[in-house]
């Protein structure tokens, strides 16, 4: 957002995915619920069950969950992660305040996962407000759309890239 911001020319499109800025309460932003779990989670010294219970927070398909989790296993194993790191992806949400409301961003689609249980859905709500940009809704999915349901997505950001191809086309 904050690029789009400064650079509009430098980006054709933006698809952002259950979002979260200072339009809404930290207990939305990180759901005050799994607050415990996520420190669990960040704590734990075993690779495999501490990235079940992020995965656990992230996703709501099991199946898909359980194809990730030997990879981030793997890729915990291999950067042993910190306590810090966490810290300072929620300081770093904390202080980022939304840019205000330009035409660029007429560019942008907002889409919220409707079973997110990390994020409070209306905080994509009120950012797709905020902007007057598009909001896609995925009813089931949990925050890390992507993981839950792949094929979905890809087929929204492949409609969305046909649309923006026309609209740029020379004839």
């Amino acid at each position: 957002m904050e690029w789009l911001a400064r650079y509009p020319d430098e980006i054709a499109s933006a698809h952002i995915l259950n979002s979260s800025s200072n339009l809404s309460p930290i207990y939305h932003r990180l759901r005050w619920e799994i607050w415990g779990e996520f420190l669990k989670a960040a704590q734990s010294r075993d690779a495999r069950e501490g990235e079940l219970r992020i995965l656990e927070m992230l996703t709501n398909s099991e199946e898909n969950r359980m194809q990730m989790l030997p990879v981030w296993e793997s890729v915990r194993r291999s950067s042993k992660m910190s306590l810090r790191v966490p810290v300072k992806q929620l300081i770093a949400a904390r202080n980022f305040r939304v840019p205000k409301p330009s035409d660029v961003f007429h560019k942008v689609q907002f889409f919220v996962s409707m079973g997110d249980r990390l994020v409070e859905p209306d905080c994509s709500k009120k950012l797709a407000k905020h902007f007057g940009s598009k909001l896609v809704e995925h009813p089931w999915a949990g925050h890390d759309l992507p993981i839950d349901d792949p094929e979905w997505l890809l087929n929204k950001l492949k409609k969305a890239a046909a649309s923006l191809n026309s609209c740029t086309s020379v004839s």
